[in-house]
């Protein structure tokens, strides 16, 4: 018995080494195996791939305006209310012209006698009958033809402030603002009846200088409106606009896209808010894998392929349109071939 366990003792380093050796050979086979049933593969598609760029803004109007009275004065006429629909040069709102109208009259007499006055002048100066005007004469009948001027400019600047005594929508839409709805009151400057036409709705965006270059008038486009989700509307680019905004990211640009027109039941409502989605460029039936196989190496494109249940193989690929998912390959890949898919 103690010849045993002295030979136990004398090669238990030889067993433990034996044990180590077996776990460690274990490990790593239990390893690669899990390795392998853990790898992803995928075959190249042929399918359409679309480059988008998303823009965040909101509905804007392009016939909106905010009509305002010249002058303060007593509001004697208001015929419209907010909610409206107006009519084109249908008057809205109007001042009390009755002063006016008096000091009109008062210009026109105005006029008038200084129209006699004119007349008796040339008259009296013998204007028809005296070929050569001396100096002193040219003045007097100067002066004539310029107060009689002046009665006609101070009519004329009378009816033109008759006529701006009332506000006259310039297009049909609907009243969004009435700042004084009552008549018999006094209204200043600042007193704004405010109209829009809901069916020159657009979508207004911006467009960070870096992607503007991506950006022509013509692209299609995907509107989400926030106030709507799940549904959609078809656009496209109408409008780039040449001069930059300011903004908090820094340089941008102004992009609109189109609503429908018809806007019934006023679906669409000015400054509601949103994403478009502009479809930079599209190619149908094409060989495509994910984004996330591609590997990159010093300009040049490569993906690893899975050649059989051990075995790997790194091979170079030409691309052509890519996405943030996927990645057209030119030339390279079948669909037969199996992409290992980072994980």
């Amino acid at each position: 018995m103690k010849k045993f366990l002295a030979l136990v003792r004398k090669y238990t380093w030889v067993i433990v080494a034996v044990l180590i050796v077996g776990l460690f050979a274990y490990s790593k086979i239990k390893s690669a195996r899990s390795a392998a049933a853990s790898i992803v593969v995928e075959s190249p598609q042929m399918q359409t791939i679309t480059k988008t760029l998303d823009l965040t803004g909101h509905i804007d109007a392009a016939q909106k305006t905010d009509l305002r009275f010249s002058a303060p004065s007593r509001l004697a006429w208001v015929g419209v209310k907010e909610g409206d629909m107006v009519n084109k040069w249908q008057a809205i709102a109007s001042l009390d012209t009755r002063t006016l109208q008096k000091q009109l009259a008062q210009d026109l007499n105005n006029f008038n006698k200084a129209f006699r006055t004119h007349d008796q002048v040339l008259d009296d100066n013998n204007y028809y009958g005296t070929p050569d005007l001396d100096q002193a004469l040219r003045r007097i009948l100067e002066n004539a033809d310029y107060d009689l001027n002046n009665t006609v400019i101070n009519v004329e600047l009378r009816d033109l402030a008759i006529k701006l005594s009332s506000l006259v929508s310039p297009f049909a839409g609907l009243v969004t603002r009435v700042d004084q709805p009552n008549a018999g009151v006094n209204v200043s400057v600042t007193d704004t009846f405010q109209i829009i036409n809901p069916d020159s709705l657009y979508f207004s965006a911006e467009v960070d200088e870096l992607d503007i270059s991506k950006i022509v008038v013509g692209q299609s486009a995907t509107i989400v409106l926030d106030a709507y989700e799940g549904e959609t509307i078809e656009s496209t680019i109408t409008k780039v606009s040449f001069v930059p905004v300011s903004s908090a990211s820094g340089t941008s640009y102004k992009v609109e896209l189109a609503i429908p027109s018809g806007n019934l039941n006023l679906k669409y409502r000015l400054g509601m808010s949103g994403d478009a989605i502009v479809r930079l460029d599209q190619k149908d039936n094409v060989l495509t894998i994910k984004s996330q196989a591609l590997i990159e190496r010093d300009g040049a494109y490569f993906v690893d392929l899975k050649t059989s249940a051990k075995d790997q193989e790194r091979k170079a690929v030409e691309i052509g349109l890519e996405t943030d998912e996927l990645v057209e390959i030119t030339a390279g890949l079948t669909t037969s071939d199996q992409v290992i898919i980072p994980q």
